[in-house]
This record gives C-alpha cells, structure tokens and sequence, in this order.
C-alpha cells in the first residue's frame, strides 16, 4: 500500500496494491484495475458481493480496512447467519491486510511469553484437538495395567 496523490480528496490518499485488489476480486468484490488504482487512488469505488449484509470497506485517508454491515431487522432464524457474514468479512479483512508487500508483518511467536499458563494449556488443548491427536503422556491418567504391582 502506498501514498498517492487524489484528485477527489486534494491530497494523498492510499492505493491498494495489486495483490489486495486480486484478493477482493476472489471474494466476489467488483474492484478497479490496478491502473486505475494509480490514476487516483481515492476516485476508485470497491463494491462488495450482491446482497452481502457485511463486507470490507478501505478508507483511504488512514489506510485501514474496517467491516461494515448493512442495517438490518434480523428474526432470531437470522441472527446466526447475519455474525456468520460479519465473520468473514472480518478474515476477509484480515487477508486483504496480509496481501500487502510493502507492509510485511513481523513473524508471532510460537507460544506467547504475555499470556498466562492457562491460556497457553487451553490452546495446546484445542491445537491437539484440531489435529486429532492425543494428550501427552503427563496428562494421561496412569492405567492400572501399567501400574507397578504394591506389595507389603
């Protein structure tokens, strides 16, 4: 993402980059060439998908990608497929940051040092979950087959 100068706005605004453009166009999202991108970057429009209750908006002036959602009278039937799309958007929202070359992140680390012991045991849980794999050891009850036998 880069600075260029706008015409509509009078200054400098951000332009998307191409890769950020290819990855709304895979989500359904009406975007303009990457040219017209450069010819200026505040006149450009990015509609969302028809009928889409949230989607991704950009804001030019601060360079940040924001969900919006559309108003809505929701019956209680509705109401989960209506966080189900303000979801989406939001990891929409999440590759559409990522896909930026100019702007790369900084890699996380694999086990955060902030977090508290519990945290870092319930997310080793759901991670062994996810992977079908089993509890280490230490977090097995012992059997009594493996059990040494006691005697007095």
């Amino acid at each position: 993402m880069k600075k260029l100068y706008s015409k509509k706005l009078g200054g400098e605004a951000f332009a998307l980059d191409a890769a950020q453009l290819d990855t709304l166009k895979k989500a359904g999202y009406t975007v303009p060439s990457p040219e017209e991108v450069i010819a200026d970057a505040a006149a450009v429009k990015i509609e969302p998908p028809e009928g889409k209750r949230a989607y991704v908006v950009f804001d030019f002036k601060t360079g940040a990608f924001k969900v919006r959602t559309r108003t809505q009278t929701l019956s209680e039937s509705e109401v989960g497929g209506f966080v189900g799309e303000v979801v989406s958007a939001a990891i929409l929202c999440g590759f559409v940051e990522r896909a930026d070359m100019d702007n790369p992140k900084a890699d996380a680390p694999a086990t955060p040092t902030t977090t508290s012991p519990l945290v870092n045991m319930l997310r080793d849980a759901f991670l062994r979950a996810a992977n079908n794999k089993t509890a280490p050891a230490a977090d097995k009850p012992a059997e009594a087959a493996d059990a040494p036998e006691v005697v007095e």
